[in-house]
């Protein structure tokens, strides 16, 4: 109605006897009046408003609609979030937060490791801990006792800890973040937060597809590794910080409404491991109160990684992990 109402009032500014046809970005001139018809105009020469009819947009197919929707939602919700801690940093009158330092900045002051490590490349601590994994596998079949099988798995989750949070997650800190990164390489290119999930764990010998992996929405990355009945859910990230410590030591994966990264608990207490899109500084560890990204989530989804005997046995025997989609 308004769209008639618009159009009618423009043909009464057209001299009587002015004639003009509609096409896209066409262009005419009537008197000193210059139109330009960005539409297509049905009836040439017509000046009722009622035959006059808009293109219909262009259309998209599917899957780019969808990407960029989830872009946009993204680029929003990061905005917001730096709204408000710029908004929380003025009314306290205190200057922008200071995280403590990552693991990789810290002196080493841990125990002797338990498991030999690999100094060089990146490849080479990759083939180092499927070598161990083998060697755990052999273990685990010589074992003729259930006793000496369980002395195996508790190996093999020590060993699994060791591996991803002092010589995997480590090399990743400081590769940047991007939401279509996909690097297998740390330090090279760029990663967004599922695929760091997929690619750190995919490089500890786990059978699943990083690619499938991190294209999920983080439920579903849960789902994959754990049943539904398995699947902790919380919707306080305190409730996350006290559910991992009751559980004790073990890399664990947190899935949130937007985002999913590691929470791992050792020596030097319990952090959050992810690539941080919120302020791009891309791949680090940090505290789970000092974690901007975890404030504005509603829901948590906690699956124990190392410390879970069914886990640890199928990474030790290469079982495949079937990717949930949703």
């Amino acid at each position: 109605m308004k769209r008639s109402s618009s159009i009618a009032a423009l043909l009464l500014l057209i001299p009587a006897g002015s004639t003009f046809t509609g096409g896209a970005s066409q262009a005419n001139s009537i008197g000193s009046i210059e139109i330009v018809a960005p539409y297509l105009i049905h009836g040439d020469n017509t000046t009722d408003p009622s035959q006059l009819q808009l293109l219909p947009p262009p259309t998209y197919s599917t899957v780019e609609k969808r990407k960029k929707r989830y872009k946009r939602h993204n680029e929003r919700v990061a905005a917001r979030i730096a709204r408000k801690a710029e908004k929380a940093a003025k009314a306290n009158k205190t200057a922008p937060l200071h995280l403590p330092p990552s693991v990789s900045e810290r002196p080493d002051l841990s125990p002797q490791p338990a498991f030999a490590k690999v100094s060089g490349n990146y490849n080479g601590t990759v083939k180092h801990i499927e070598n161990e994994r083998r060697k755990l596998v052999r273990e685990f079949q010589k074992a003729g006792t259930p006793s000496a099988q369980r002395a195996v798995i508790e190996k093999a989750k020590a060993f699994f800890l060791e591996s991803i949070v002092q010589e995997i997650l480590p090399e990743w800190y400081g590769t940047p973040w991007d939401f279509y990164g996909h690097t297998p390489t740390p330090k090279k290119g760029k990663i967004a937060c599922g695929y760091l999930v997929s690619t750190a764990l995919e490089h500890m010998g786990v059978n699943v597809n990083r690619y499938h992996l991190a294209q999920q929405w983080p439920i579903n990355m849960a789902r994959t590794f754990a049943p539904e009945h398995k699947i902790q859910r919380y919707y306080q990230k305190s409730a996350v910080e006290q559910a991992v410590r009751n559980q004790g030591y073990g890399i664990y994966l947190l899935g949130m409404d937007n985002h999913v990264g590691f929470v791992k608990y050792d020596q030097w207490g319990i952090q959050f491991i992810h690539s941080d899109y919120v302020n791009k500084r891309g791949v680090v560890a940090e505290t789970i109160q000092h974690s901007v990204a975890m404030n504005h989530s509603r829901n948590f989804y906690i699956v124990p990684i190392s410390n879970d005997d069914q886990m640890m046995k199928a990474w030790l025997s290469k079982r495949h992990f079937k990717v949930k989609r949703g």
